[in-house]
């Protein structure tokens, strides 16, 4: 009788240890050379300009936001929903912009997007020119204020 041979169980590879890649170096980016002839105090300035501006940012930004709290205010307080288009169940938002001048007056006002429900967009219109002239009394550097007006029937 011939011998069957028995497989010989395979013994699993143990696998090798990897060498450790180094990390690659990172190149640094050269810095631009100042030309001959360039003052040294180009960049100081230029670095005082821009400290300047975002003080001056940095001012405005409160500002900004009274002016736009006391504006949302008004526009809340005075606005009327149409009685037509509260019987219709009309809603919408319309989004009026208000220029308000350096003493902190609105100077002007225009309805930028309209909510496609005529009532509501008149008696938007009609608010916002009842607001031209209103005065804050916050000075500032003269701005332009987004503001949406909301008509909801909850």
């Amino acid at each position: 009788p011939a011998e069957q041979s028995k497989p010989k169980k395979a013994e699993p590879e143990k696998p090798k240890p990897k060498a450790l890649e180094k990390p690659k170096p990172v190149k640094k980016l050269k810095e631009p050379k100042a030309e001959k002839g360039e003052p040294a105090l180009q960049k100081a300035s230029e670095s005082a300009e821009a400290k300047a501006a975002s003080h001056a940012a940095a001012e405005q930004a409160p500002k900004r936001k009274s002016i736009t709290a006391m504006l949302v205010s008004l526009v809340e307080k005075h606005k009327r929903y149409p009685k037509a288009a509260r019987r219709a169940g009309m809603e919408g938002v319309v989004l009026v912009e208000f220029t308000v001048d350096s003493s902190g007056k609105v100077t002007g006002a225009s309805v930028i997007k309209k909510s496609g429900n005529g009532p509501l967009d008149s008696a938007s219109q009609e608010l916002s020119n009842r607001i031209i002239g209103t005065a804050f009394n916050v000075p500032n550097a003269g701005m332009k204020i987004q503001v949406p007006i909301r008509y909801s029937l909850d």
